[in-house]
């Protein structure tokens, strides 16, 4: 009869301690999908809706051995995969990075023009980094910064592309 009780006790502890786990599985998957509402997916980003202006063929000739450029090219394109992490490095890096694609442009791009479009996108990169950074920035304001950042590349695509579309053109500015 001891046994039997002793048994019963074991079975009773067992359920008890099972019970209790399950509760707190529940709690942390409640925990991780909260977590993940607020995460910028590739799909958050492909919805943003602004004009993506790619470089014609002399452009992309101009800017092939401008190294940097390139780089920043790359990692656009895995901004817009949904892959966060350049925007979200350390600002000594973004720093030295943002030196060395203004100090490095060619020549045959190096105009007032781009090099303004340079520091607008550099500006509105700090911005989605900070946005980026700060957690309790909605998901809305953090997609509004990248937004800002895509439609600066864009716009200095397009700066590039108007150069080389003013030379091939002949086009010259009044004085």
């Amino acid at each position: 009869m001891m046994r039997f009780v002793k048994l019963i006790y074991i079975v009773f502890c067992f359920f008890v301690l099972n019970c209790n786990n399950s509760s707190s599985n529940n709690q942390t998957q409640e925990v991780e999908t909260t977590v993940d509402e607020n995460q910028i997916s590739q799909k958050d980003i492909e919805n943003l809706k602004y004009v993506d202006i790619g470089l014609s063929n002399a452009s992309k000739k101009a800017v092939s051995n401008w190294q940097k450029f390139q780089e920043l090219s790359n990692h656009i394109d895995f901004l817009k995969q949904g892959d966060l992490s350049f925007v979200k490095s350390e600002i000594t890096l973004v720093d030295v990075f943002f030196a060395e694609l203004k100090t490095q442009i060619p020549k045959s791009i190096n105009t007032n023009a781009i090099a303004s479009r340079l520091t607008v996108l550099e500006t509105k990169f700090y911005k989605a980094n900070d946005l980026l950074l700060i957690d309790n920035i909605s998901k809305k304001e953090k997609l509004k910064g990248i937004k800002e950042l895509l439609i600066a590349v864009s716009n200095l695509n397009l700066q590039i592309d108007k150069k080389f579309e003013l030379e091939t053109n002949n086009v010259k500015r009044p004085n």
